[in-house]
């Protein structure tokens, strides 16, 4: 008779045997399954391999030719990624459906465009794939192109752009065959579409690096939309090789499209480029309007000396007044940013030293000198003859400024230069201030 024990320890085995053969099912299912999965996915591992003998030999053997990744990467995907050439032209021939995109949208041309093969893309254009397959996100294998600097295959596809009825990426035509957008979309709206596409493959060119793409697609066009971008981007990131290669086709720019991009170079402190626009394509005569001087005046705010002299050099206004969001004029804006060489270089080129007052609370600039404590400033603006009665929103004079922050050597600066000691009537603590000192 057993006892308790030995029937426990019976079922414990039991158990644990149980387990084991379960464990085996488990492990001989998932061998089974990935033997499938290789199985299934037999003919896209060969096209992966690129070895054409085995792909035929596979398909007398009944290969799958419908096979596809978990991406949905079809034959016609692998080959043309690979760039198989000889693969591409065997598909071909089968008669298979080339135009199936994969789960993101996309088509084999895409694969082809990333890893810039041209062959295989002219191969598959010609089998009738469209260049212009537009994927989820609204890209097509141009956006690739430009992304990963494939010059060669740029000029391949601004070929077929000329040549045929290539379709650039945009949202409003994402489902439109081409046929429809010739017949319900006039050359206007056409020409503004392209313009919006191209400025996507110019910015995602140069953003990625690439200046001789986008100038190659710039060489391309001789739209003012699409050159004006492409200058102005240019411009931000200080390429200057690109900004000199577009100025070739300066006659389709406007003048606003250069002072822009020349501000743009300012503000972003690329004096190559500002050079490049002031020596090579703005005229002398239009240094007068006013965003040439906001040029200046942000040259100054940078406290970008060499831009700032090349701009006054050039014709800058010195006594122009920009009305705009630096509300005063460059020797006001030189004053208060204590920048004493362009000052210098301001006074040289005829900067009125008393005012044109700003709008900043009609502020001079040896008042805002005197509030920034700059006694070389001081110095610089109290010999040309600046009026150092002048006062501060009615009240309140530099010499009363220089007293209350007790700048003492200002205070002996202006008292020698003829300032007034007695204050006007709404502040009368002028002569405490300078007892104080």
């Amino acid at each position: 008779m057993h006892s308790k024990v030995d029937i426990a320890k019976c079922e414990n085995i039991h158990s644990a045997s149980d387990n084991v053969i379960d464990l085996w099912l488990v492990y001989e299912e998932a061998i089974q399954e990935r033997k499938e999965t290789e199985n299934n996915l037999a003919v896209l591992n060969v096209i992966g391999d690129g070895t054409i003998s085995a792909l035929e030999i596979l398909l007398r053997q009944g290969g799958d030719m419908a096979e596809t990744t978990g991406a949905g990467k079809t034959a016609f995907h692998v080959a043309a990624s690979n760039g198989f050439l000889d693969i591409i032209k065997l598909l071909l021939k089968m008669k298979l459906e080339r135009n199936t995109k994969d789960n993101a949208g996309r088509s084999a041309l895409r694969d082809v465009a990333r890893g810039g093969h041209i062959n295989v893309f002219q191969e598959l254009v010609a089998a009738g794939l469209r260049p212009g397959g537009r994927d989820n996100n609204n890209e097509d294998p141009f956006c690739e192109t430009c992304r990963n600097g494939h010059q060669e295959f740029v000029r391949e596809i601004l070929g077929a752009h000329l040549s045929s009825n290539y379709s650039p990426p945009t949202i409003e035509l994402a489902q439109t065959e081409h046929t429809i957008i010739k017949q319900s979309l006039s050359t206007e709206r056409r020409d503004w579409i392209m313009t919006i596409c191209f400025k996507k493959y110019i910015g995602l060119a140069i953003r990625s690096g690439y200046s001789s793409i986008a100038a190659t697609i710039v060489a391309c066009s001789s739209n003012q939309r699409i050159l004006a971008y492409a200058i102005k981007r240019a411009a931000v990131l200080g390429d200057n090789q690109l900004v000199i290669s577009i100025l070739k086709q300066k006659d389709q720019l406007l003048t606003t499209d250069t002072l822009l991009t020349l501000h743009y170079a300012v503000m972003y402190k690329h004096i190559s480029v500002a050079k490049t626009l002031l020596e090579e394509e703005i005229p002398v005569g239009q240094f007068d309007l006013p965003s040439f001087q906001k040029s200046l005046l942000q040259a100054i705010r940078n406290k970008s000396d060499d831009i700032a002299s090349l701009l006054i050099d050039k014709g800058a206004n010195s006594n122009s007044k920009y009305t705009g969001d630096y509300s005063a004029t460059a020797l006001i804006n030189a004053a208060k940013y204590g920048n004493a060489k362009i000052v210098v270089k301001l006074l040289q080129a005829g900067a009125d030293a008393e005012g044109l007052r700003g709008m900043d609370c009609n502020a001079t600039p040896l008042y805002h000198a005197v509030m920034q404590g700059n006694e070389a400033i001081v110095k610089l603006l109290v010999k040309p003859g600046a009026n150092v009665n002048a006062t501060f929103n009615r009240y309140c004079t530099a010499l009363q400024e220089a007293a209350s922050s007790e700048h003492e050597a200002i205070v002996t600066l202006l008292l020698e230069a003829g300032t007034d000691f007695n204050p006007p009537p709404l502040i009368n603590s002028l002569a405490h201030h300078c007892k104080k000192l």
